[in-house]
Order: C-alpha cells, then structure tokens, then sequence
C-alpha cells in the first residue's frame, strides 16, 4: 500500500487518467451524449431551415446547450477521478494556501503582470507575421470556445464552470503539480509543463509547422506566468487562482 501514497506513483497515475479521459474517452462520452440527445436530428434541422426561421434558433440552442453539456459530463468526470488521486496533495495546498494568503499576493500579482506583458507581446507578433505571410493564425481552439459563447444565449453562461472552475483547476493539478512532482529540476520542468500545456490547445487542429509554433506561444507563455506562481509558492492554489480568473477575464471580453 506504500505506492499508493507515493507522489511518484500519483503524480503519473494522475496524469495516465488525465490521457484516458482527453485523449481516448472523451470522444466516446461525446458520441454517447449526442446520441441520447440526438445531435444529429438538430443538426438536420439547421442544415434544412432557414436562419431566420424560430426552428433553425431553436435547433442552434439546443447544440450549443448540448455542447455545454459535454463539456460539463468530461470535466466533471474527470475532476472526480483526480481529486480522488491527489487530494493529499490538493487538502495540503488549501491549508497552506489560508495560512500564507497574504504572503503569496505579490507571486500572484508579478504572475499577472508576465501573463500580460508577454500576451500584449506575442499578439504584436503574431499581427506582425499575419501580414508578412500573408495567413490566418487565428487559433482553432479560442475560435471554437468563442462560437459557443453567446450573449444572447442562456446556456453559454453555463459554461463559466468548465472554463473557469473545473477546467483550469485539472489543468494546474496535471501540468503544475504532477509534472513538478516528477521532476526535480524546476527549469526543466517548467519548459516541459508549458511545451505540453501549449501544444494541447494545438496540435490536434491542421496547422502547418509555423503556424503551429506561432500559435502555441501564447499558450506557453501563459504557463509560464502560472508556472511562476507555482514555483515561487509551491503551492497549485495560486496558480490555479491566477489561471481560472485569466480564463474569467476571457470569458467576460468574449461576451463583450
């Protein structure tokens, strides 16, 4: 039973459920969901009615609430299975988080200054390189989250806690905690913790190769920004603080 309170042993554990879950089940659950809410009927609906028509509004709410709903039933699944795994490791964070939360403002501040200064940064150039190669380096990932978010649309609202509770809290106990439990060395897992974080907002959408490296650099670099919270703490509290409240400013802009 000693293996089982390894961090060793949990932190890869906890990141072989994170694989099973992102990589092989999800699109099962998918499936699963779209059939018992016969995703493929609404989306007939769209095809065949007009814009304007009340079946067609209809039809477009239901996916988007269907989609709310998937990802809802992932995270929610898969938050139940790493908490279970790590919460040794997540209770320890929360009581030292009460205790030192004063002392830890100032990492949190200086994380929220680097996110922003290498975000305004990165999108100079990225609108450099737009115009020099003369392509769309729009990401797939922050295009699809945008179509279901929608002022006017009730469920999208739902949304907040997938994308600002549940989501970047998994996030920070895999590519914070995890990685830096696995690896001694805080450079090298650092560059490890933010090249993986990046590249799996990307690499499963059709980019050529410079455009995948341009577009994974905001990504990265918003690791780093929680990855320095994490280090300067050792505490994934204030990283996943710092993490959930950028995707809340994003959420809110995107409704704007």
């Amino acid at each position: 039973m000693r293996i089982l309170s390894n961090k060793y042993f949990k932190s890869l554990l906890a990141i072989a459920v994170y694989v099973l879950f992102m990589f092989v089940l999800s699109d099962y659950l998918a499936l699963f969901t779209k059939f018992i809410f016969k995703y493929d009927f609404y989306i007939s609906i769209l095809d065949i009615s007009s814009t304007a028509s009340l079946f067609h509004k209809e039809a477009n709410n239901y996916l988007i609430c269907l989609n709310v709903f998937n990802q809802y039933f992932i995270y929610f699944i898969e938050f139940i299975f790493l908490i279970s795994i790590l919460y040794s490791f997540f209770k320890t964070d929360v009581y030292d988080f009460k205790i030192k939360k004063n002392k830890y403002n100032n990492s949190l501040l200086i994380g929220l200054g680097i996110y922003f200064g290498v975000n305004f940064c990165i999108n100079l150039l990225t609108i450099f390189l737009q115009l020099l190669l003369k392509k769309d380096l729009t990401s797939v990932n922050q295009s699809n989250i945008e179509s279901m978010i929608s002022p006017d649309n009730l469920y999208s609202y739902l949304l907040v806690i997938p994308i600002v509770i549940i989501g970047p809290l998994v996030e920070e106990l895999i590519f914070r905690k995890c990685i830096f439990n696995l690896i001694p060395n805080k450079i090298i897992a650092l560059i490890i913790s933010c090249l993986v974080f990046g590249l799996l907002h990307t690499i499963s959408y059709d980019y050529d190769l410079v455009s995948l490296i341009i577009i994974t650099l905001p990504y990265f670099f918003a690791g780093v920004a929680f990855s320095y919270c994490y280090i300067k703490t050792d505490n994934v509290i204030c990283s996943y603080l710092l993490h959930a409240f950028l995707n809340l400013l994003s959420f809110i802009l995107i409704l704007m």
